[in-house]
């Protein structure tokens, strides 16, 4: 009603009055536009911090580390934590090579499992919804979503445990391979899948698991990145799972050997003297994630644009 008002009224107060009207507009998209902006700026340099402060107290010397009040660039860049954890890691009783394949083993092996289980159960929850106890399962599902994992520390020790799979691999990519999330995302994503591209495969003879293969599998890669990104995070730095259900030191991951860095590090310096070799710890404990996410940030991005239009 205000726009066919201004635009009559512009018609009726001639081009001078019309080009006014138009500069003035012109002017408020203008200063939207750079509000907005800078917003965004405001915004990804609060998000970037931590990543600085990561990196800063990294390359940071001693001094620096506990410098009042803190420092976030440091002002001489040194190698020295580097050195340090190097020489406290080559203190353990077991390599350092060996955590971190345990590492890559436990993460490689529960991002795999997550992604295929979860995408072989949410495509008969989405596509078939007249399969006897839908309902009910997709009920429970979704209440599973509402129970933290500290919740449910007990049972799933006292599963692991009967099961015997006590100080194995098993018990550290069992636990978490079936996830509720992952089967939600998952679920949703391939309900926006036009059920008439799954009719004409099955009218060419195509079996459900071809239609899943062929057509399900590919057409929810982006959401594939997200569930990827988030399980690899999750695991990656889980340090309470390992010491939970392993007793050998062989068998535990990367960062619980971080973690006992100020108890078994540099003979005769532990607790605060081990400050750098820990900010170097830490730095390289986030880099495989943050390489996860740099692979995947493109289809993490088209997923949730997905989810905003179809939300």
């Amino acid at each position: 009603m205000l726009a066919s008002a201004s635009v009559s009224a512009s018609r009726s107060a001639g081009p001078a009055a019309v080009q006014r009207i138009r500069r003035h507009g012109k002017i408020k998209t203008d200063e939207l536009s750079l509000f907005g902006t800078f917003m965004l700026v405001v915004f990804a340099i609060f998000m970037a911090l931590p990543f600085v402060v990561l990196f800063g107290h990294a390359f940071m010397t001693y001094s620096e580390l506990f410098h009042f009040p803190p420092i976030i660039i440091p002002y001489q860049l040194t190698t020295e934590n580097f050195s340090q954890l190097i020489l406290a890691l080559s203190g353990l009783s077991v390599p350092f090579a060996r955590y971190l394949f345990n590492s890559l083993l436990v993460a490689v092996s529960v991002v795999a499992g997550v992604v295929v289980i979860s995408t072989v159960a949410a495509y008969p929850l989405s596509k078939h919804k007249s399969m006897p106890g839908h309902g009910i399962m997709w009920f429970l599902i979704i209440a599973s979503l509402m129970y933290s994992g500290p919740a449910t520390t007990i049972p799933r020790y006292l599963v692991i445990q009967g099961l015997g799979l006590i100080n194995t691999y098993w018990a550290l990519i069992l636990p978490v391979v079936v996830s509720s999330f992952g089967l939600f995302l998952m679920k949703q994503y391939i309900d926006s899948i036009p059920a008439d591209i799954l009719e004409a495969a099955r009218v060419d003879g195509a079996s459900e698991w071809q239609i899943l293969k062929s057509i399900i599998y590919p057409a929810t890669q982006p959401a594939w990145a997200t569930l990827v990104l988030l399980t690899f995070n999750m695991v990656w730095n889980d340090a309470v799972t390992p010491q939970l259900y392993i007793h050998t030191d062989s068998l535990k991951t990367l960062p619980v050997a971080f973690a006992t860095l100020g108890a078994a590090g540099v003979p005769g310096q532990t607790g605060v003297a081990m400050a750098g070799a820990q900010a170097a710890a830490a730095m390289v404990m986030a880099l495989p994630p943050m390489i996860v996410f740099l692979a995947t940030q493109s289809r993490v991005i088209k997923t949730m644009a997905h989810a905003g239009l179809t939300g």
